[in-house]
């Protein structure tokens, strides 16, 4: 009696697989906002005045387009818009020093080769931070 509702969800499972996700970044990032290259106040930005942002320019994360990481884009894919950013981030940090490196969060990153096919990598980033058991807050250097 199991084997059929096992193959049942197989199948649901196989008929779900197809369907192409929605990648436009604001789906999986509230709030999030490209702001125009040319603007003159906040208001040409959608930001608000009064609130921080913290901000990233698109030309300083090699695997970044404008239209790649536009809040609403059709073309916007958060996968690049992740993947650009931990490398980023991985590059910055082996940039310093190691003795001027961070201690309570560490960044490394990983190369396989998909073994079925020799045509695809994986490029796997781990982000690790040491926290307060207590507190969940990341600990002075």
């Amino acid at each position: 009696m199991k084997k059929p509702a096992i193959i049942a969800l197989l199948l649901l499972a196989a008929a779900t697989v197809h369907a192409a996700p929605d990648l436009i970044i604001t789906n999986y990032i509230a709030n999030y906002e490209a702001t125009p290259a040319a603007f003159t106040n906040a208001g040409d930005t959608g930001l608000s005045t009064g609130t921080v942002y913290a901000c990233i320019p698109v030309a300083t994360v090699t695997e970044w387009t404008a239209a790649g990481v536009h809040e609403t884009n059709a073309t916007s894919d958060v996968r690049v818009f992740v993947f650009g950013l931990l490398s980023h981030l991985y590059d910055e940090i082996q940039a310093i020093t190691s003795t001027n490196r961070p201690t309570q969060m560490t960044i490394s990153e990983s190369f396989a080769v998909e073994s079925s096919t020799n045509a695809d990598i994986k490029i796997i980033h781990n982000v690790m931070t040491k926290q307060s058991v207590s507190t969940f807050t990341i600990p002075s250097e």
